[in-house]
């Protein structure tokens, strides 16, 4: 941008060179390539109330389900947004406590909004409702339901305000395209060319509408700069690598300030290369539900003039209240789309009376000061692509990881959300989804969940062993140390939703950071981590409560704050649902399950002696109902002590090879136990049918050379393990035989 641009993009800027500490939420900023503040808008007029922050974020064009990279770019903007939430909370509580009881009236700023578009217009819907046979309108909407009832399982906030193509092409977006006509910064390129490939002058000619990047550029003897989002594009192939497909006709290039030279004949066509469509003449054989009349003829919007126009539609509705500070999208928008939306919306208000600048006067301020990109993902270090088998939607990554009942733990949507949060980098930068960084993602949110779970039990313990002597109880070194930790990650929670701006006095220069969702991460942990020691030494009723109660409060704070479901921030809590009797009837099944598994445990124990094989069965199935049965509900018991405690953990997912494993060491102990029975007849047996005959009968279906089993009756192999101990039984067997008959068996 320039340098005039830059000094009049928010007066936020330049504040918070002097006040780098500043209300405002900090955020990079793509149009100008640094960090900035969004500081609450002001009027200068103590009497006026200080207006509120707009926000709008390019919604999905609804012809598809809903996949992986939307569920990532509309997380971390979900996230991003409720931390600024909680900044204008903490901002207006901060004007509030610092009245202090003034008589004068606080004026305080609205809450900001935030508003999302849906593209229900577009050449990929009207191709996908041919192939379905059904209605582009109709296709539209059941993919655009699906689409939110997706936000919804992931735990992301509706937007404020949602428009539509469809409910703004009369109304908004034709007026808009006229406007940039009149400002001659637009023209019709005519449905009836001529041969030779000139274009018709005439304007009223039916046809096209294409921005003219030309006319842009050199208006009013102000040179404009085309492309101010783009400026990384710097050759043909930078900009060719991200065209989007279908795009082809909005190509343009920008190098050192001037337009390259096309690289292939125009013919009749555009007059420049990078003009791009802001009106598409209906064709022949084109379906008339998604056509519109217009002084141009039947069609129907372009792409990119949708955002522009429906962004100035909303915000005369809001003029009074709220100003739009901040464009949010995908890194794949930032060209062209968010490129053309600049345009477009600068061509316009250099000549609209309703613009906030006068008529035909040159944009000294941003028509929107800030733009939020998130960055892209790819699966398994590859580009998602249905080709390559790898497209998931957020239906795929919110599914149950198996058919059992789930736990009260379990919680797709907020695995993800703390991937996004914490593990998957900087949500500007490119991230590399895997099952296994999910997977990681879970075992993180265990740690936190156990510490609420448990926490929260040692209240009530607590409660029940000291009455209300707890809270009188004298703190220790260990007291305040918790509570020490608890507020030292509060303050780093902060730090990382906030970031920071610092100016550098030698040079002059801001830098900073903005949110950083690896630090919030780390000092949730650090109060997990703190919490579960800090349990582990202290006795329930011997401690004072505070300490563990204020670290709780914490914590459920900060997870609520960047939008964790309830199954994580009430985690341990009773549950305060009209079916709250269903949880405590839950866990008396389970207490009797365990009660009734501990009993079984116990006499196996004690009959070990009369009755081995039984015993070791039993004991057999104790132990797979303890490492596999439950803990694939989300139940984990202890058979440390001898009261079989148990708790609700997150379900465990067996993989093939354990379950495999699992059965082959499950067939091993089956077998081998059986060898410590008595043998009642030796007269037949010998080293060629050893492993063929009485308890060994059916077990195996292969033998080697010598005699040794090398395939389980199933077909599995005999593992080494298993083969070793079969030798050893072997061998012993036929040394207390040499020694009662006198005898060698060979």
């Amino acid at each position: 941008t320039t340098s005039e641009s830059n000094s009049s993009n928010s007066d936020c800027s330049s504040s918070t060179k002097t006040a780098p500490n500043s209300n405002g939420l900090v955020l990079f900023d793509s149009l100008s390539g640094g960090y900035k503040s969004l500081c609450p808008e002001t009027s200068g007029d103590e009497h006026q109330p200080p207006k509120g922050l707009a926000w709008y974020t390019c919604g999905p064009t609804v012809y598809d389900s809903a996949h992986l990279g939307h569920a990532r770019t509309y997380v971390s903007i979900d996230i991003i947004q409720r931390a600024l939430l909680y900044n204008h909370n903490h901002h207006v509580m901060s004007i509030i406590s610092s009245a202090n009881n003034h008589s004068k009236t606080l004026q305080l700023p609205p809450s900001p909004i935030f508003i999302m578009n849906i593209t229900d217009v577009d050449d990929k819907i009207i191709q996908r409702a041919k192939e379905r046979k059904v209605s582009p309108l109709e296709l539209a909407k059941q993919y655009e339901n699906d689409f939110f009832e997706d936000m919804k399982a992931l735990n992301i906030m509706y937007p404020t305000v949602v428009t539509r193509v469809t409910d703004h092409v009369d109304s908004s977006i034709i007026p808009y395209i006229q406007q940039i006509i009149d400002n001659g910064m637009a023209y019709v390129l005519p449905d009836n060319n001529d041969d030779d490939g000139d274009v018709d002058k005439d304007q009223n000619e039916y046809g096209s509408v294409y921005f003219d990047v030309r006319a842009f550029e050199t208006a009013n003897g102000i040179t404009n700069k085309y492309g101010k989002l783009s400026s990384s594009i710097s050759s043909a192939e930078d900009a060719s690598s991200v065209i989007q497909e279908g795009e082809e006709e909005d190509f343009f290039l920008w190098k050192n300030g001037a337009a390259l030279k096309p690289q292939k004949k125009l013919g009749a066509t555009k007059k420049d290369q990078r003009d791009f469509a802001l009106w598409k003449s209906r064709s022949n054989n084109e379906e008339e539900e998604l056509c519109w009349d217009s002084p141009w003829g039947k069609g129907r919007p372009g792409w990119h003039i949708e955002c522009s126009a429906m962004i100035d539609s909303t915000m005369k509705d809001f003029q009074s209240t709220h100003v739009i500070q901040v464009h949010a999208g995908g890194i794949d928008l930032k060209f062209p789309h968010h490129t053309n939306e600049i345009a477009q919306a600068e061509a316009y208000r250099l000549g609209s009376s309703t613009a906030p600048q006068s008529p035909r006067t040159s944009c000294k301020k941003e028509w929107i000061p800030h733009w939020v990109h998130t960055g892209h993902l790819h699966i398994d270090g590859l580009k998602m692509s249905k080709s390559l088998k790898n497209f998931i939607t957020i239906k795929d990554i919110l599914s149950p990881t198996n058919d059992s009942v789930s736990s009260p733990f379990e919680s797709p949507a907020d695995d993800f959300r703390l991937w996004c949060l914490g593990l998957s980098g900087s949500y500007r930068g490119p991230a590399v989804y895997s099952r296994a960084r999910i997977e990681e993602a879970k075992v993180v949110r265990e740690k936190i969940l156990r510490f609420l779970t448990d926490g929260e039990e040692w209240l009530r313990q607590s409660s029940r062993n000291g009455s209300s002597g707890c809270l009188s109880r004298p703190w220790g070194e260990k007291d305040h140390e918790l509570l020490d930790i608890t507020s030292r990650a509060k303050n780093l929670c902060h730090q990382a939703l906030m970031g920071s701006l610092d100016i550098d006095s030698t040079k002059g220069t801001l830098s900073g950071f903005d949110f950083d969702g690896t630090l919030y991460l780390d000092a949730l942990l650090s109060m997990s981590e703190a919490g579960c020691g800090y349990i582990a030494f202290a006795g329930t009723g011997h401690h004072p409560t505070q300490p563990i109660q204020r670290c709780l409060e914490t914590m459920r704070d900060c997870l609520s704050v960047v939008g964790f479901s309830e199954k994580t921030t009430r985690a341990g809590m009773p549950n305060l649902k009209d079916n709250n009797g269903i949880e405590e009837y839950n866990k008396r099944i389970i207490n009797e399950m365990v009660n009734f598994r501990r009993r079984m445990r116990k006499q196996a124990l004690e009959q070990m002696k009369d009755s081995p094989i039984l015993a070791k069965n039993i004991l057999s199935a104790c132990d797979d109902m303890r490492n596999h049965s439950l803990p694939s509900l989300g139940v984990e018991i202890n058979d440390s002590n001898s009261n079989g405690d148990w708790r609700f953990t997150m379900p465990v997912e067996e993989s093939i090879e354990d379950t495999q494993q699992q059965k082959t060491k499950d067939q091993e102990g089956n077998i081998c136990c059986t060898l410590n029975v008595k043998q009642h007849s030796d007269e037949d047996v010998n080293e060629t049918n050893f492993f063929k005959i009485r308890h060994y009968a059916d077990q195996f279906s292969q033998f080697d050379s010598k005699h040794v089993p090398t395939k389980n009756a199933d077909g599995t192999d005999v593992s080494k393990n298993l083969r070793k101990k079969l030798l050893k039984k072997r061998e012993k067997y036929f040394s207390k035989t040499i020694k009662n008959d006198k005898t060698i068996l060979r």
